[in-house]
């Protein structure tokens, strides 16, 4: 059975991106469901299936979210603003400075509001792309 929008979100956030680190969710056209793969695990029955592996959101080792929230921050922030964010990840790195302060990063709950809008626009297009690889196989 195809994947649900909803299902998909969640894979697609939680993936690790990464078959050889954490391993990645993929999609199995001939048994038309999702499964996880690690390269130190068993073998799948899905290996010798057509798969195709799912986008991720923040893919392992990749920093596409603290990219993502620079390009933002470039838009979206006021320039002594922007200053104390770059100081901020500077100390405790990009991934912490996308965060909310109650967490421990930089972001106070206004702040967060267009970076959670582009997290999800983010995580839209990646369902998307997700969906359109499963339709065509």
């Amino acid at each position: 059975m195809k994947p649900t929008r909803r299902l998909l979100r969640g894979i697609i956030a939680g993936n690790p991106g990464n078959h050889a680190g954490l391993g990645e969710w993929r999609y199995c056209h001939d048994c038309q469901e999702a499964f996880f793969a690690r390269a130190g695990q068993p073998a799948s029955p899905h290996d010798a299936h057509r798969w195709s592996a799912l986008p991720a959101l923040d893919p392992e080792g990749r920093g596409h979210l603290a990219e993502l929230f620079r390009t933002l921050l470039r838009q979206a922030y006021p320039p002594a603003r922007q200053a104390e964010l770059e100081a901020f990840a500077a100390r405790a790195g990009w991934d912490m400075a996308y965060e909310l302060r109650d967490g421990g990063g930089a972001l106070t709950a206004q702040e967060a509001v267009p970076w959670r809008k582009a997290m999800d626009a983010e995580l839209e297009r990646l369902i998307d792309e997700a969906e359109r690889m499963i339709t065509e196989g």
